[in-house]
């Protein structure tokens, strides 16, 4: 097994780095409380009491944002429970293991100590799971939670195990994590433990004969030994088999060779002694686990408590275990004499001390141990205790290490480590290496950047970058950078000013094609050296023209120099096409896609070919084809003037056309040679500035009346089809219809006549694109668009390769744009952007988290609560103490009446607590779905203060900050819970561009009986639905029972005549089946809830699928992990029912981060559906 990740807390050190610093010194790092410093002044006048203890730094804070966690849940939960969480964070990020990345399952192994915090509580609580708060409480400070709170909360599919075995915990976790990963339980394990003493500035009362040491020091193995010290701390370490982490790239920090655990029994004198025969059997099994002798371990981490009758029978059971090795062979020392002990942390401190000794090849001090006054020590010993750090030299055998804990009650842990053989120098060529960087918030940006700072230089870069993008996860403030050294990767970091936050919901991309002319800056010969891709694609473009031609291209897009003079059309215009194409196709491969498309010219021709109109080979033979015959034509010349072409119109001569409107204020004329010399006279007379575009043919013009026929006939001859993408016809200055897009009349015209490029560029700004990029070499049109006054100011508009003479040339400047739209939100594939050979981690300094004070004592006391009665009228009067609930709930000492609910840390079980509270102080009928409809305080006032004689089914969910939605409205059915709370990220995600509803279901707010017939609810369903609709399109979806009722509307609506755009069906069950209908895990249900839940089981068990007629496109959408494979029943009924997967499970699908892929899925069904119903009607 590997030891790929570990993070703690300890006293003295806020992580293993600081750790290592005072072991290393030999620093004893517990703390002497003064008067000031006590959080019980009271027991410094109590007999035996000793004012020391291990102390943690803030046990207070905890970043409770950061895992998405309320304020009110924070506060209630044990300060051990938050720090395991954090722990867990910072060992898969010191792994560089991103969970909703990796592709197996990740366990968790570990525990906590005895909870004291609750005690603080200064409310009554009796335990309840009956109660939302009494559950929200229980979870918060219970042992049990503590492994399943971090799977949760990190959505980790393998076991999650809390492990109970007193001071041995943490080692027994690991243990069992190892033997999960050898069965297959899962691919890596996180384990750990740790204890929080509350009070914890507090010290201890000595006992004569106790565990505890009478003067506040640990003295292990010494003459002196008479107790430990008590502390608080703990770590987690992450584990991956050790072939699957090096197959991976993961930076393996040291080896485990074996490990084992028993119990002693009842062979000893009391519960609570320790059993020499016990531990001795538990260190003879590991060490026959891991296949190796005594006699090659260097160093034992001992569990050493420093008390007289536990090192002896301590030293006694390693003394036997190691019988055989040389005398003095083995260092001895305990972490108990520099920080305490850690109780349940204890274990998993020892082990991540041997990693990081065998990391640095350094046998640690062994503190408060003196060999001149030591009984056990003695030279015949296998063990010896070392006073100071000493140099751990290699022997024939690798560096070995071994780690024992041992609990109260008698289970014993013990493991042994190994060095990692030292990594193969792997020399990087120096290249581009785009650098990415994010945090949740901007201050912890700018820390994370600071921090990196500090080990850039002593980063190799091509980790650096590897780790950056491969072992990160992925946060809203954003910054990149492109760098070529470790040198230049600090300095970004160092002077980082540009950073950004990224937008909510992904943005819409145009791409925009330039025409000829653009050719002058085609300088890619290190973008075609350092892509793979982007060489394939281009290289299969030129297979399809003559060589002469071919070479020709070669030369422009790969030379050296800059083109002197005009490059003839017969060459420009398919070199524009194979770069603009291969381009395409190299962006697509790192999830770079548009939603639209804007060429000019021959950009208009790629784009259609790129919106799937005809393929790569069709569309490259025309472009070939298309700058022949333009090169056919006589000689002309093109000019860019400031003046409208209106204007222009009224004088230029009937040979001069206006080739393009580029905006209210300029066009670009061209014409034959001595005409347009006449014009640029005239032009100069006037004092009117023009410019020569770099062509040397008069494109768009009458001169090229004579090649148009030969133009049709050949588009003609080509398969053409509708796009899948839209694009801005140049012809008519919007958006393109299916039928001009396959007409060769369209592309004759298009050749000729007036590129309407304002048209196109006011078209362009009213759509939904907020980040426009131009995809070919030069800034012609991203500067048109820039400058145009219907681009709003806050679009985005980059040049993917911008000139010639780039500094960074064609591959660093493609790299700074893909880093650029990764920091504005479009979701990058950055596995395929920073491609480093075998995807190498290095250890980098973890997520900087922002701790806030969240403590049980601080809840802030709600107004006392006013008793109504449920037939009483409702009144505003009435509704005054809503907002003492609604500060209860979420744990706020006011509240906002337009702030967001769920925004303010409310989630479902939050959203239960608020409405059961509503029905039982106000007396009012309430539902979680009303806090969903209705989130802000002021909205819900208005929601409860309606009539309430008819339950509401359909709502609307709440639109982004900002959005403004056009497209399609969603309407998403309940689950089988009967609430759509479970839809409110899914709502999020695609709520910029389409206004959502939900349906709940009837008796979810206890006013009517729940139904529990599925052909019934649909029919009801969708007789509210056709009440609701306009005359546009809408499309339906549902989660798990959900679909099938979503399923059976659509075939009502379809025999009704307004069938959905789209159905789809997420993760449901086959009807009859249960495998996938549990409720969705928004809190315990009550028994209103209990009810629908019976009910809607009932109907899904009975229901006879009808689907008369089937409705269709439908997509099925199932999860990825541990998903029943109910999509192949569905096809027997559905025969057009398209599959796709999501990353997650059942219910995480629907959570972030997984929600998005859902979204992203969703959207491009839509999009091809909207496309095919387009098509359709063309046909017609």
């Amino acid at each position: 097994m590997a030891v790929v990740g570990m993070a703690g807390r300890f006293p003295g050190a806020n992580d293993p780095g600081e750790l290592w610093s005072l072991i290393h010194k030999g620093v004893e790092a517990v703390t002497r409380l003064t008067e000031d410093e006590h959080d019980l002044p009271e027991a410094l006048t109590m007999p035996g009491y000793v004012p020391v203890a291990g102390i943690l730094e803030d046990i207070a804070g905890f970043d409770a944002k950061f895992f998405g966690i309320g304020p009110t849940e924070a506060r209630a939960m044990d300060p051990q429970h938050r720090m395991l969480l954090e722990c867990a964070w910072a060992a898969l990020e010191d792994a560089g293991c991103v969970p909703d990345r990796f592709p197996g399952r990740i366990g968790v192994f570990g525990g906590v100590g005895t909870s004291t915090y609750g005690s603080l509580d200064p409310t009554p609580y009796i335990p309840s799971l009956d109660r939302p708060e009494d559950t929200a409480r229980t979870i918060a400070s219970e042992k049990d939670f503590s492994a399943t709170r971090i799977a949760h909360s990190l959505d980790l599919t393998g076991p999650a195990v809390t492990v109970q075995t007193a001071c041995s915990t943490s080692l027994v976790a690991a243990h069992l994590a190892i033997r999960a990963l050898q069965v297959g339980d899962c691919d890596a394990a996180l384990a750990g433990g740790c204890t929080v003493r509350v009070p914890q500035r507090v010290g201890y009362l000595y006992h004569v004969g106790g565990i505890l040491a009478p003067d506040g020091h640990c003295r292990p193995f010494s003459r002196h030994a008479e107790g430990t010290v008590p502390g608080s701390g703990g770590g987690m370490v992450l584990l991956m088999r050790y072939d699957d982490a090096i197959a991976a790239g993961y930076h393996v920090r040291a080896v485990i060779r074996g490990s084992a655990f028993n119990n002693d029994g009842s062979s000893k004198v009391s519960f609570t002694a320790p059993a020499s025969a016990g531990q001795t059997a538990v260190i003879a099994a590991a060490l026959n686990d891991a296949g190796v002798e005594p006699s090659t371990i260097n160093y034992l981490e001992a569990h050493g408590t420093g008390t007289e009758l536990g090192d002896a029978v301590e030293f006694s059971a390693a003394e036997r275990a190691y019988r055989g090795a040389s005398p003095q062979s083995c260092a001895l020392g305990s972490l108990k004499a520099n920080i305490g002990h850690l109780d349940v942390g204890s274990g998993v401190a020892g082990l991540i001390k041997c990693v990081l000794a065998l990391e640095h090849g350094v046998i640690p001090p062994a503190v408060n141990t003196h060999p001149s006054g030591a009984d056990l020590l003695r030279p015949e010993t296998p063990f010896y205790a070392p006073t100071e750090s000493l140099p751990w030299p290699r022997s024939d055998s690798p560096r070995r290490a071994a780690v024992s804990s041992f609990g109260i009650g008698g289970t014993n842990a013990h493991i042994v480590l190994e060095e990692s053989s030292p990594a193969a120098a792997r020399p990087a060529p120096e290249r581009n290496r785009l650098l990415v960087v994010s945090a949740q918030t901007g201050e912890a940006l700018a820390r994370r950047l600071s921090a990196l700072e500090q080990v850039a230089t002593d980063t190799p870069v091509d980790l650096l970058a590897s780790t950056l993008s491969h072992g990160r996860a992925t946060f809203a403030h954003r910054f990149s950078t492109v760098v070529r050294t470790a040198g230049e990767a600090r300095e970004a970091f160092a002077s980082a000013r540009a950073t950004h936050r990224a937008a909510p919901v992904p943005p819409e991309l145009a791409f925009l094609l330039p025409g000829t002319g653009a050719e002058q800056d085609c300088a890619v010969g290190d973008l075609y050296r350092s892509e793979p891709i982007f060489r394939k694609e281009l290289d299969h473009c030129l297979d399809t023209v003559e060589p002469p031609v071919r070479s020709r291209i070669t030369t422009l897009l790969t030379g050296q120099t800059r083109p002197n003079g005009p490059v003839p059309v017969s060459v420009a215009m398919p070199a524009l096409f194979a770069l603009q194409w291969s381009l395409a196709r190299l962006l697509d491969s790192w999830d770079i896609r548009p939603t639209r498309y804007l060429g000019h010219s021959l950009g208009e021709w790629v784009a259609a070919c790129l919106a799937g109109t005809t393929d790569r080979e069709h569309g490259m033979r025309l472009a070939a084809l298309r700058g022949r015959l333009v090169e056919s034509t006589p000689e002309g010349h093109m000019l860019s003037v400031p003046v409208p072409a209106d204007q222009l119109r009224r004088w230029l001569p009937p040979s001069v056309s206006i080739a393009t409107e580029i905006d209210t204020g300029r066009a670009v004329i061209a014409g034959p040679v001595a005409d347009m010399e006449h014009v640029a006279t005239q032009l100069s007379s006037r004092s009117v500035p023009y410019r020569p575009v770099p062509v040397n043919r008069a494109m768009h013009s009458a001169v090229l009346d004579p090649i148009l026929d030969q133009w049709r006939d050949a588009v003609a001859a080509t398969p053409l089809s509708p796009p899948h993408t839209p694009w801005l016809s140049n012809l008519t200055g919007t958006w393109i219809t299916p039928a001009e897009a396959i007409d060769p009349d369209y592309w004759s015209r298009q050749l000729r006549e007036t590129v309407l490029m304002d048209a196109n560029l006011r078209s362009l700004g009213s759509s939904e694109a907020t980040i426009l990029v131009e995809l070919g070499p030069g800034r012609t049109l991203s500067g048109w668009a820039a400058r145009h006054p219907d681009i709003p100011e806050n679009t985005v508009t980059v040049s993917a390769l911008g000139r010639y003479d780039e500094p960074r040339g064609s591959h660093g400047t493609l790299m700074d744009v893909a880093g650029r739209l990764w920091s504005a939100g479009v979701p990058l594939d950055l596995a395929s952007v920073v491609r480093e050979a075998g995807f190498h981690r290095t250890p980098l300094p973890t997520y900087p988290f922002e701790r806030v004070r969240h403590w049980i004592t601080d809840v802030p006391q709600a107004s006392p609560p006013i008793k109504t009665h449920r037939e009483k009228p409702p009144e505003v009067r009435s509704l005054d103490p809503l907002a003492a609930l609604w500060a209860e709930v979420l744990g706020t000492t006011g509240s906002d009446e337009d702030e967001d609910f769920f925004e303010a840390g409310g989630d479902s079980l939050l959203a239960l607590r608020l409405s059961s509270a509503i029905q039982h102080t106000l007396g009012l009928h309430a539902s979680p779905q009303d806090i969903l409809a209705s989130p802000t305080l002021r909205c819900l006032r208005t929601r409860l203060s309606g009539p309430d004689e008819q339950e509401r089914s359909l709502h609307a969910f709440p639109l982004p900050p900002g959005a403004t939605p056009n497209g399609p409205p969603l309407y998403l059915i309940h689950p089988i819970g009967g609430g759509t709370l479970v839809y409110r990220p899914l709502a999020a995600e695609i709520g910029s561009a389409h206004r959502v509803f939900g349906f709940s279901a009837r008796g979810f707010r206890d006013v009517e009986e729940p139904r529990d017939d599925l052909n019934a609810m649909a029919r009801a369903y969708t007789d509210e639905l056709l009440d609701h609709l306009d005359d546009g399109p809408y499309w339906l979806a549902g989660s798990s029972f959900g679909g099938v009722v979503a399923v059976e509307m659509a075939s009502l609506l379809t025999r009704s005549g307004k069938p959905p755009l789209l159905t789809a069906l997420l993760d449901s069950p086959f009807p009859g089946s249960l495998a996938a209908a549990a409720p969705e895990p928004e809190a315990p249900p009550d028994p209103v809830h209990r009810r629908i839940l019976d009910a809607h089981l009932r109907a899904l068990t009975e229901h006879q699928i009808q689907l008369k007629p089937p409705p269709s496109p439908l997509v099925y959408i199932r999860a990825a992990v541990e998903s029943p494979d109910e999509a192949t029943r569905w096809r027997t009924r559905l025969t057009t029912l398209e599959v796709r997967t999501s990353p997650g499970d059942h219910y995480s699908m629907l959570e972030p981060p997984h929600v998005a892929n859902v979204a992203a899925i969703l959207s491009d069904c839509l999009t091809a559906a909207a496309h095919s119903s387009v098509s359709g009607d063309a046909e017609r």
